[in-house]
């Protein structure tokens, strides 16, 4: 039993859970943003930082309680039936600790499946797995798509990209249209979480007026596809909470510029293989550091020109010594940081600090 169950037991307003592969941070923190702007009371909590054990309380006399949830939440927590489930996206990850990838899969359905039945199940339709993991809950599923919706069933509660702005149809026969115009996220993976966090917040009342004015207030959250610096034509991302493929196939995807990747440290158990046609298209250079090296040196040997480093700075160095005008500098690790660092924020910290040091290097 984890402290999360001890909770929410003790909670009788909505609850919101998030959770997925990727993502569920942020989403968990940009609802909470476009709730605080449109004037709605919430508490965000869970494994975004903040037990919820320590807010009960607070959330008892707020209109809305958001939880970002793991896969060790969701199984700890069994008696966790949110009013609204959001599952964002499913890729290999902790397969230290679970059995295999279909049992973590498993797990982060559990959550959609466990929604009550008058509430609602947020889901990725583009994300296969996410689609077949969702079949046989009894709550109003709610789908949505980053990448298009033609496909999406007309006149039903959904959303979608339409190629310019973020339509949202959360029920009663209304599309309500969100302009991109104005808001720094950027890439596919951050149209799903806007799309998934539109979604909650239309659901629980709040105005379309003041969530556009919230997307646009909202920039982001350190280690997330952050821009560092722009050095001499090239951009530098940190992406340290890149801790595995799914998320670094993501932050690659979203770039239109030749690559220099840093990536390695603790594989968690996961192969690395999947990168491998992303990695041969889009990335000119792997700079490898970590544990990982001889693991990852050797699945991608041959589709990539790659380099090994013994500390951070010195993969700066090197990628900056190769990048020319237009390209990116990528941290994106696909791994686990403690072999080097304290945390993923430590390395990503490290990294931006070099990255500014550059300058005096050259």
């Amino acid at each position: 039993m984890g402290e999360m169950e001890l909770a929410v037991g003790r909670i009788d307003r909505p609850i919101v859970a998030v959770t997925g592969t990727n993502g569920k941070t942020t989403t968990t923190s940009l609802i909470g943003h476009l709730l605080e702007n449109s004037g709605i009371r919430r508490v965000v909590a869970g494994n975004i930082g903040t037990p919820i054990l320590d807010l009960v309380d607070d959330a008892n006399r707020s209109d809305a309680v958001i939880l970002e949830v793991s896969s060790f939440q969701i199984e700890t927590t069994p008696s966790l039936a949110p009013k609204i489930s959001v599952l964002l996206n499913i890729t290999p990850d902790h397969l230290d600790r679970h059995a295999s990838f279909e049992e973590y899969a498993e797990c982060k359905g559990t959550l959609v499946k466990r929604t009550v039945a008058d509430g609602f199940g947020i889901y990725n339709v583009r994300d296969a797995l996410v689609s077949r993991i969702v079949r046989g809950a009894t709550c109003s599923l709610i789908p949505f798509d980053a990448e298009g919706g033609s496909h999406l069933k007309s006149g039903s509660a959904a959303s979608w990209f339409d190629g310019e702005a973020l339509m949202v149809s959360s029920g009663g026969g209304i599309t309500r249209k969100y302009s991109l115009e104005g808001i720094s996220l950027e890439g596919v993976h951050n149209r799903e979480n806007m799309l998934a966090a539109l979604t909650v917040c239309e659901l629980l009342g709040a105005d379309s007026d003041l969530l556009l004015e919230g997307l646009k207030s909202f920039k982001g959250l350190p280690h997330r596809m952050e821009l560092v610096r722009d050095f001499d034509g090239v951009r530098y991302f940190n992406d340290s909470k890149g801790t595995n493929i799914g998320a670094v196939a993501k932050a690659i995807s979203s770039l239109d510029a030749p690559i220099i990747l840093i990536a390695g440290g603790i594989s968690k158990g996961v192969d690395f293989s999947p990168l491998s046609s992303l990695v041969e298209e889009k990335v000119k250079k792997l700079v490898l550091i970590g544990e990982s090296c001889e693991e990852m040196s050797r699945i991608f040997e041959g589709i990539a020109d790659i380099t090994r480093a013994s500390s951070m700075r010195e993969a700066v160095l090197i990628a900056a010594s190769v990048a020319e005008p237009g390209d990116v500098v990528l941290l994106s690790p696909a791994c686990a940081s403690f072999d080097m660092f304290r945390n993923y924020a430590d390395r990503g910290e490290q990294f931006a600090k070099c990255v500014m040091e550059l300058a005096d290097e050259k």
